[in-house]
This record gives C-alpha cells, structure tokens and sequence, in this order.
C-alpha cells in the first residue's frame, strides 16, 4: 500500500533529478536508542529504475458472469491490456492436448484505471467459445491460464512476464455456470 502510493505518484520517482529524501527528526534509532538527524529535500545519489516485470500471481474465472480477475505482483496499467496475449487452457501443458486452448479476442476488455487485480470483463463471443468448447473452463480442474509479454504493463512500462502454454496456472478460483438460458429473440 504505501509502495503503490509511491507509484502511483509518477513524479516522485520517474527519473534521479525528481526523486528527493525528506524525514523527520526521529523517522529512524540505531541500537543505542539515538535518533537519526533530519533530511530535508535531499536529492538521491543512487537511483535504479523499475526494470522488474509484473507478474500473474494467480486468477478466478466466473463463467456466469464472463470475469476474469488477474492478481498481479504490481500495480499495472488496465490502459495497456491485451486480450490477443491471453490463453485458456483445459491442462498445464497446451502442447498435450491442442484442442483444449482458447485465445481471448480483441473484444475482451479491462478498465483503464492501475491496480494490483486486474478486472477482464470477457465478451460474449469469448464467454461463450469457452462454455461450448467441452474440454475448457467446466470446473476449476480444467481451468489453466498461459499469458504472452505484451498482455499488460506496469506503470514503469515493464510487459508482464509470459506464463508457457507447456506449464500454465490452475484458477485459483472458479465460479460455474449455472445460470438458466434465456429467450433473447426468435423468427416465425
């Protein structure tokens, strides 16, 4: 929480020259109980960018309501968001049974906002592909996901890092589908 506010606020920490030290006397004691001096708007000496990739830390799959929640390590950019780099899968290994892979479409979609859970809203078209395919998303058992670099960003630019379709992660979360068809239209 306090890192993602550090984040979130781009302008303290986007380059050496923006990124100053201020603290209290007190914010810090050695062993003896001695209270450290104040620092007051010091510029860093040392300044290592954000290089590090987000990563998928797990995911739930609701199938009645199409919502797919990435919990990722880091904050991430919804703005920068991929469907084509998302992968369903039925086991770990794609390789093993090829027929049991999904590739979400350009139609599946986050919000723009930047959070650790990242909320996919999947289309109709997705959501049903995955409900029609028999070996796909029918319980948390056949519910694996495998994701490419380019599927979302953190706010420092970094692609989340890929999970293989030849060892990808079970749901951590599954909610079925049960919820009863209903009339949309018909013809004479």
């Amino acid at each position: 929480p306090d890192l993602d506010s550090l984040i979130l606020n781009v302008g303290l920490w986007s380059a050496m020259n923006y990124t100053y030290l201020n603290a209290s006397y007190g914010f810090v004691r050695d062993l003896s109980g001695n209270s450290a001096q104040n620092i007051s708007m010091q510029l860093v000496r040392f300044y290592t960018p954000d290089m590090y990739p987000p990563k998928v830390q797990s995911f739930a799959l609701d199938m009645n309501t199409g919502l797919l929640v990435l919990t990722m390590s880091e904050l991430v950019k919804g703005s920068t968001f991929s469907p084509i780099a998302v992968v369903f899968q039925g086991i770990s290994n794609a390789t093993l049974s090829p027929l049991s892979v999904y590739i979400l479409t350009a139609s599946s979609s986050a919000p723009s906002n930047t959070s650790r859970k990242l909320m996919v809203q999947l289309s109709s078209d997705d959501l049903n592909a995955l409900k029609a395919n028999p070996l796909l998303a029918k319980s948390i058992s056949t519910t694996y996901l495998s994701i490419e670099s380019p599927a979302v960003a953190d706010v420092a630019g970094n692609p989340v890092s890929s999970i293989s379709s030849q060892s990808a992660i079970q749901a951590s979360n599954y909610v079925k589908d049960n919820s009863n068809p209903t009339l949309v239209s018909f013809g004479l």
